[in-house]
């Protein structure tokens, strides 16, 4: 997990937070915010590490679910066997400090897996004079 502003700060201290505990963590966040991966921190900083971890993606919605709950649009006993805490991603919108940080490790990364790629190709092209 890439960032170093305020808000995903306070989200990397909540996510060691939760992991401590034997109860369940519901993580919200936009599409492409990084759920998975913070699902698999939690896990991996929880005492039941070298358990199998099961995602389950059990409420395939955009929306805020405590503020249904709150305004009668979602069941509150539903969302409380969900979770007892929530961790909220923010979207990079409210992470101008990652902007940066993330273009340069999407940047390297792509660069290195088209290197990999031009090298496939050399290698197929020698090949193929032999």
């Amino acid at each position: 997990m890439i960032g170093s502003s305020p808000a995903f700060l306070e989200m990397l201290e909540s996510i060691s937070r939760y992991a401590r505990h034997e109860r369940p963590v519901l993580v919200m966040g936009e599409r492409g915010t990084g759920k998975e991966e913070v699902a698999s921190r939690l896990h991996y900083l929880s005492p039941r590490w070298q358990q199998n971890l099961v995602k389950l993606n059990c409420a395939a919605t955009n929306e805020n679910l405590p503020e249904l709950a709150r305004k009668g649009r979602f069941r509150e006993d539903l969302l409380d066997r969900l979770a007892f805490d929530v961790v909220a991603i923010p979207p990079l919108r409210a992470r101008q400090e990652d902007v940066l940080l993330l273009a340069n490790h999407f940047a390297v990364r792509i660069s290195h897996e088209l290197g990999e790629i031009e090298d496939d190709i050399k290698k197929r092209q020698q090949k193929c004079w032999v």
